[in-house]
């Protein structure tokens, strides 16, 4: 008889197990799942413009919400530890139409960026679903100013343009003449979310002495602040004189001023030609435009710096080609190195580089202590530290392809707008 009551009560624990899985497994048929995929790629872009909001750039956390087809509310945080791009998955919801809505913040709170997405659940199946994140919408603000040495210009002007990257559309911005008169500024606090290049003249009357290109990052609510001072015993030469003023080249006879430029022509495969400004600078800011107009792709144009005697091959260059790659060399004597990674002799490309023969680029060098920060068309390009040059000559190089046959046109690259900012 006990044995009898044992096997009735063992069936009835076994036949409530498979009841209970059944049900569960019905349970599931009944509910779907989702699988988001967040990543935030402009972030990355925001990063390394010069012009921004002061705050942190880096996204620390995802704030996510949910609403589902009855009302109903899920939220999710999710910590990031490396890069910023994150997945979530969802379980057990009701369905029919869901909509998420997602937040990037740093760490202190702080909205980097917004991004959202409608998603169909379906019963007893799981949805694979991306989230793009973008700034936020709305305006910001941008302020500006530049001064200058008191009274060291008659007739000065400051002239800007503000170029709007996701439209394409340049805009010519006033600024206003400081009541010290050797100071101006611009301000615009309904100013359009988004990337933007901020290009400056200072003029003295129509002669340019100054020039400046940055990257600006506009964000919702921010202020993105710049303020210039330029020091005008500084180098400006733009050749408007026809003449190279301090400049000392490599005596090859390929250097002339022609129509207000710098203009080097090369006609022998593997030559590396230059032209130095005859001071010695140790920490400074270096800007100039460039451009290769005749001749193929394994050309390369660009400047040197720290140089002991004047020669390119002496200290660090930097060179772009017509195809988008650059370089950051250091030299002695023969002895050539690529100091910019991945290293060796392979050029990484660049998106920041116009490309093609006539395309203009300016170069921007930094050089402060052993930090050594390059920018290209006002974006950042890279940045190192190297102790082995601190002080030493600045000048333009260019150089063809040892393996150029020389039966096409000759190489020819042209400098302009040349100007050196001592650091003190």
């Amino acid at each position: 008889m006990k044995k009898s009551i044992l096997l009735a009560f063992c069936l009835l624990v076994l036949l409530s197990g498979c009841s209970s899985s059944r049900l569960q497994l019905d349970l599931q048929d009944q509910v779907g799942a989702v699988k988001l995929k967040i990543s935030s790629d402009f972030l990355n872009e925001m990063q390394i413009q010069t012009i921004m909001p002061r705050i942190g750039l880096a996204v620390k956390s995802y704030e996510l919400q949910g609403t589902g087809p009855q009302g109903e509310k899920i939220t999710r945080t999710i910590t990031l530890t490396t890069d910023s791009s994150a997945q979530v998955t969802i379980d057990k919801l009701q369905p029919g139409k869901w909509i998420f809505f997602v937040e990037a913040k740093n760490a202190d709170g702080d909205v980097l960026g917004q991004g959202g997405t409608e998603v169909q659940i379906e019963a007893g199946q799981k949805a694979n679903v991306s989230i793009t994140v973008s700034p936020p919408e709305g305006p910001g603000e941008l302020k500006v100013n530049v001064s200058w040495t008191k009274k060291a210009l008659a007739a000065p002007i400051v002239e800007g343009t503000l170029f709007n990257q996701a439209e394409g559309s340049n805009t010519n911005i006033t600024f206003l003449p400081g009541e010290d008169g050797n100071s101006a500024s611009y301000e615009n606090t309904d100013l359009a979310g988004g990337n933007y290049i901020l290009a400056i003249r200072l003029k003295d009357g129509d002669r340019e002495v100054w020039t400046n290109k940055e990257a600006v990052l506009i964000l919702s609510g921010r202020t993105s602040e710049a303020n210039h001072s330029v020091d005008l015993d500084s180098v400006f030469e733009d050749f408007s004189d026809g003449t190279a003023g301090n400049f000392v080249d490599d005596a090859s006879g390929r250097w002339a001023v022609v129509d207000g430029e710098y203009v080097l022509t090369i006609e022998q495969k593997g030559d590396w030609l230059y032209s130095y400004y005859d001071t010695d600078f140790s920490d400074f800011t270096l800007s100039v435009d460039l451009v290769q107009t005749s001749g193929e792709a394994g050309g390369m144009c660009g400047v040197y710096f720290r140089s002991s005697d004047g020669n390119v091959r002496n200290g660090y260059s930097f060179g772009i080609t017509v195809n988008g790659k650059w370089y950051l060399g250091k030299c002695e004597g023969i002895i050539f190195r690529q100091i910019n990674e991945p290293g060796g002799y392979t050029m990484p490309v660049s998106e920041h580089i116009n490309t093609g023969l006539n395309a203009v680029n300016n170069v921007k060098i930094v050089c402060s202590g052993p930090t050594i920060t390059i920018y290209v068309n006002g974006h950042y390009i890279y940045t190192i530290d190297d102790y082995d040059y601190d002080k030493g000559k600045i000048g333009v190089q260019g150089s063809t392809d040892p393996y150029w046959d020389g039966d096409e046109s000759l190489y020819v690259f042209k400098f302009d707008n040349f100007s050196i900012i001592p650091h003190e």
